[in-house]
């Protein structure tokens, strides 16, 4: 517990990835005393209290707030053992186990590693695949060819642990947040390196916990966060080679019309209505694709667009 008096009689929860001042206004209104995150809501020290702080803003409040962080992740059953249960649901997957075993042959740990029993994958299409699992803007990676058997997994900011997974000899690393130095190391190293974003390999965390705690306490109201976000806008910038409408909507599956594909087409978001279809006004663009769209196609380092 960060915030808050653990006396208090919790009334109603709230579950978010992180406590933004959205989420705090969210809990007010839905009369929910006490809000459980993963991430801290306190993660440096504080040096002043203003009332944009959202530590502040609980206090007023009288909201209390749990963050759960590193234990959910090396967990048994905690986010990088959801991302594999993901993963399984469109590869087949064995022997899985932890990157950093929490203590010799313990399932506990930090990351996992995990190795496709099916056919081998190229790291485009691998990276394709994976936009889908997590439902991001858009997965980065290195290596588009390489051939993907041993992958290394870990959520949110993984990045320092490429060396582990280098050790492990791994053809590819699921994480977010990569550094630049991190991302030349990979590709010096041949190691298929996906940054899927620190939001989206993690935000998977917030369903799991309602369900727990769902399952385990009777009588109050528990619900999943609306309020939280990813708060990052996009801006796309997609090359093809192709006449008219590469993405499609993905509600109503109509393309981009009138619009031409070749040279730099850049398509504006902002975080919430990102590329709302201007024909259903429901759907995202990137639902479906017709053909190949790759953006920043002159960098080693390839940044998928939706499509790549």
């Amino acid at each position: 517990m960060l915030v808050g008096d653990k006396e208090n009689i919790v009334t109603g929860v709230l579950v978010a990835l992180d406590i933004t001042n959205d989420v705090i206004e969210e809990a007010v209104r839905k009369k929910a005393n006490l809000i459980i995150s993963h991430h801290p809501i306190i993660f440096r020290p504080i040096k002043k209290l203003s009332s944009k702080n959202p530590a502040v803003k609980m206090v007023s409040a009288g909201i209390s707030a749990i963050c759960v962080h590193t234990p959910i992740d090396m967990a048994v059953g905690g986010i990088n053992d959801i991302i594999v249960q993901m993963l399984k649901e469109k590869f087949e997957i064995k022997d899985v186990r932890p990157l950093i075993p929490l203590s010799e042959n313990s399932d506990a740990g930090t990351g996992r590693i995990a190795e496709l029993s099916s056919n081998e994958i190229n790291a485009e299409t691998f990276a394709q695949k994976l936009r889908e699992i997590f439902g991001c803007m858009v997965v980065r990676y290195t290596c588009p060819e390489k051939s993907i058997r041993k992958v290394g997994i870990c959520s949110g900011s993984g990045g320092s642990l490429l060396g582990e997974v280098m050790s492990e000899k791994c053809d590819a690393y699921i994480t977010g947040d990569v550094k630049h130095d991190i991302w030349i190391d990979a590709y010096n190293n041949d190691i298929a390196l996906f940054d899927c974003g620190h939001y989206h390999t993690e935000k998977i965390v917030v369903d799991y916990i309602v369900k727990v705690l769902t399952a385990n306490l009777t009588g109050i109201c528990i619900q999943a966060s609306e309020a939280c976000r990813d708060v990052v806008s996009y801006v796309f910038c997609v090359h093809g080679t192709g006449e008219y409408g590469i993405l499609l909507c993905s509600s109503c599956s109509g393309s981009i019309y009138g619009v031409p594909a070749v040279g730099g087409l850049y398509y504006y978001g902002n975080g919430r209505t990102c590329m709302l279809c201007g024909n259903c006004s429901k759907g995202w663009y990137g639902g479906a694709c017709r053909r190949t769209a790759v953006g920043f196609n002159l960098c080693p380092f390839i940044c998928v667009c939706y499509v790549s």
